[in-house]
């Protein structure tokens, strides 16, 4: 991949180009979490898997918002390719960026200059990342898939799975009743109190 000038390592990444990265962002891109459900746990449980996505038809545009990705957060994202629905159409490019620490690092570089709903987005799983770093310090870092959420992580977890929005406008059903249960064992427990 040839390199843009002026990029190479995170110091060399100008505001003009988290600017950037931002508005392509805004544009073509989303900032949320992935659920994964549980099943053979009882009560059920799942995992979240924060990511930052982007896709466009645009090939060299993709290349740059990689290496960007990769500036930014030292790891390489998940690329597909989705052949166009008719005819002589072109393929479009869907990557996305996973991994707490990778994650935080875009969102803490972009998040200045997103607008709208993305920026509310981006403050939310800001929010939710710097507390699962927060609460796992000193710990072996952000391996915090076996720690249960508290009530702040669910409570945001809950906001961005309400917001999100799907092809077909459906989510995960499990996922919201797991989130329903949650949130009454959170109430019982704060009535016991």
């Amino acid at each position: 991949m040839e390199k843009s000038p002026g990029l190479g390592n995170p110091q060399e990444i100008t505001e003009i180009d988290k600017a950037w990265l931002a508005g392509v962002i805004e544009g073509d891109g989303a900032l949320g979490m992935g659920f994964q459900v549980q099943r053979a746990t009882q009560p059920r449980t799942f995992a979240v898997k924060p990511y930052v996505a982007f896709c466009n038809q645009d090939a060299l545009l993709i290349e740059q918002v990689v290496y960007m990705f990769f500036a930014l957060s030292g790891k390489n994202v998940h690329l597909r390719e989705v052949a166009g629905h008719y005819e002589h159409s072109r393929s479009t490019i869907s990557l996305e960026l996973h991994g707490m620490a990778s994650v935080k690092a875009v969102v803490e570089a972009i998040m200045p200059y997103l607008r709208g709903e993305k920026a509310a987005r981006a403050r939310l799983l800001h929010r939710f990342l710097a507390s699962r770093f927060e609460r796992h310090a000193g710990v072996h870092g952000p391996q915090t898939s076996a720690t249960p959420y508290n009530e702040e992580e669910l409570v945001i977890i809950e906001k961005l799975y309400e917001s999100g929005r799907r092809k077909g406008g459906k989510r995960n059903p499990l996922i919201g009743e797991i989130l329903r249960d949650y949130a009454r064992a959170i109430a019982n427990k704060a009535v016991k109190i």
